[in-house]
């Protein structure tokens, strides 16, 4: 029995003291049992440990209750722990020799905010972890030095706000947070399908505010994870997405083959009164459009990761606003104050004001091939098509830019009922292509237009609307 004893490091730091246990030694077994001590020092750990984990742990530590066991082919460790905050956390390390031992059980009791078990598993048929309970953010912040690598990573996961993790009856987990970003500890150009499951439970759910994922803010997320024997689903029933609302079902197959990554996405946004669509926020650039707007469309994508299913995207899109303004957009600007209509001033500043605007587009392999769009604003018409690729930021798009000062003469001479325009109509075609974030934009040749937009052109300056206004200019 030691009662009242020290064990000192070699460079003379008192790691342990007021250390009782009882000891038993025989040729194949050591126990050493009823431990209790002081904490002071984690160094000794850093065989088994990363220091950077061991550092963040405010000291001293209280041990109680713990038991050490050395055999020729195995070693255990478990007992209990206090921290200053009050909490306790009991373990079990476990394995072959003592510096080869993880950790197997943990189980976290802080007050009636948090009371978690946790099981590891180092077995390749088995999941990571099993998780029952419930564990809050404060329980592990008042373990950590401020200033320490795992204080600072849960708060780059998590900001300042609030986390918690529980279980219900059934035993399925839900994730509850303000503020998730998982690119704090994920690296999406790693994420792969594993064939081992992170946790047990085949259910899984998911309520954050604001989750960070891919340098992309996705807002409300609600998503349910179901996890199969050979499968898993992840299930997004909301989240908002630079201001679109979409649902998403991703299914992730680690084996066979099979795709590794198959997901499928809708849209189905409809904001009837004023808002803002960061059309920036999905291309990298500082484009907005405000007025009310719907999208509706689906794009399905398959791929061995997740970072290459971002470039295997296919679908369809439709877009549709009215009464609205759009401020910032490079190519807008630039294309506008090469035909002198408006200057890139202007746009940033003021907006340029449309009644409609729409846009039909096709999507394949994650570029968007824009087969019509078109804007009716109050002093001229702009169609367009081409494609453009977000990910690559890159784009090539041809314009047909009218001013409605033209057209609203030549409709003058134009009877309301039975129009058709037999004249020139006169518009300026162009060209944007390279960056979207800094396309180039050139006049193009009459010959170079595509008789598409030419009708598409023809069709706005004859839709009921604009003939209407151009009577009543005739009558003034």
């Amino acid at each position: 029995q030691i009662n009242k004893g020290a064990v000192i490091f070699s460079d003379n730091t008192q790691g342990l003291s007021d250390l009782f246990c009882t000891f038993n030694a025989t040729p194949s077994t050591i126990t050493v049992s009823e431990i209790a001590c002081t904490i002071k020092d984690l160094s000794w750990l850093e065989n088994n440990i990363s220091p950077e984990y061991t550092q963040s742990i405010i000291l001293p530590l209280t041990l109680t209750q713990a038991q050490f066991v050395r055999q020729a082919d195995a070693c255990l460790f478990q007992g209990k722990l206090r921290m200053i905050s009050g909490a306790t956390v009991s373990f079990m390390a476990d394995g072959p020799a003592v510096d080869k031992m993880t950790l197997s059980k943990l189980q976290i009791e802080d007050g009636n905010r948090t009371h978690a078990d946790l099981t590891f598993y180092n077995q390749p048929d088995m999941p990571r972890i099993v998780f029952y309970g419930q564990l809050d953010k404060p329980t592990l912040e008042n373990m950590l030095h401020p200033d320490s690598y795992l204080y600072r990573k849960l708060q780059e996961a998590t900001g300042d706000n609030a986390l918690t993790v529980s279980t219900d009856k059934t035993g399925d987990i839900t994730i509850t947070a303000d503020t998730l970003d998982l690119d704090s500890f994920l690296s999406p150009q790693k994420t792969s399908a594993s064939a081992r499951p992170l946790v047990k439970q085949n259910r899984m759910f998911i309520n954050v505010n604001t989750l960070n994922y891919d340098h992309r803010v996705y807002q409300g997320v609600q998503a349910k994870v179901t996890i199969h024997q050979s499968s898993t689903d992840i299930d997004i029933t909301h989240a908002l997405l630079c201001g679109l609302d979409l649902s998403s079902k991703i299914t992730i197959n680690p084996a066979g083959d099979r795709p590794g990554v198959l997901t499928h996405t809708f849209f189905n946004t409809k904001q009837a009164k004023e808002v803002s669509l960061s059309i920036g926020c999905l291309t990298g650039t500082q484009s907005v459009i405000k007025g009310s707007y719907t999208l509706e469309g689906e794009l399905v994508g398959s791929a061995q990761t997740f970072d290459m299913v971002k470039s295997k995207q296919n679908g369809h899109l439709n877009f549709k606003a009215q009464s609205g303004r759009i401020f910032k957009a490079t190519v807008l600007s630039r294309l506008l104050s090469l035909v002198n209509i408006i200057g890139e001033t202007d746009l940033q500043q003021q907006g340029f004001g449309f009644k409609t605007f729409t846009a039909d587009a096709d999507v394949k392999e994650s570029v968007v091939h824009i087969k019509n769009a078109v804007i009716d604003a109050d002093n001229m018409g702009i169609i367009a098509e081409g494609w453009a690729d977000p990910l690559n930021d890159a784009l090539d798009i041809t314009f047909l830019v009218a001013p409605f000062k033209t057209i609203d003469t030549i409709i003058k001479y134009i009877p309301v009922v039975n129009a058709i325009l037999n004249g020139r109509l006169v518009s300026f075609p162009a060209r944007a292509y390279g960056k979207i974030s800094d396309p180039t934009v050139v006049l193009l040749h009459p010959s170079a237009v595509g008789k598409g937009l030419l009708n598409l052109l023809e069709d706005l300056v004859k839709s009921p609307g604009r003939l209407v206004e151009g009577a009543k200019g005739n009558g003034k």
